[in-house]
């Protein structure tokens, strides 16, 4: 069975980096790969919660014991690529069809839709 390994990571305003793997069944065409970044804002920026991908600014959390000042919604795409054995120990999220359904619902990318920022 074919995999997708999705690359992003979360950089709050103090520069601090989260950085994540995630699995998706199935692949991804070229074309579909340049939609889902053209689907981002300025190419690569997102809100995961709005696609169900875990959110990583709880990995800074742990190291500020809670929400900053520093901290917001958008996380950045950095790749999308076949996924590699090393990316087995990766969560596997949803299928490459699903993703892209989810992506396309998107209208516009929202901050408040994320719960990692709720107490700021």
């Amino acid at each position: 069975m074919h995999q997708t390994a999705l690359d992003y990571l979360y950089r709050d305003a103090a520069n601090f980096k989260a950085h994540a793997t995630v699995r998706l069944s199935g692949t991804l065409t070229p074309a579909e790969i340049a939609e889902v970044f053209a689907r981002c804002d300025s190419g690569t920026y997102f809100v995961p919660e709005q696609l169900r991908l875990p959110a990583l600014q709880p990995a800074l959390h742990a190291f500020s014991q809670g929400a900053t000042a520093a901290d917001h919604a958008l996380h950045e795409l950095v790749a999308i690529r076949p996924a590699t054995a090393a990316d087995r120990r990766a969560k596997l999220v949803c299928s490459t069809t699903l993703l892209l359904a989810r992506l396309r619902a998107v209208n516009f990318w929202n901050p408040l839709a994320s719960a990692a920022t709720a107490d700021l």
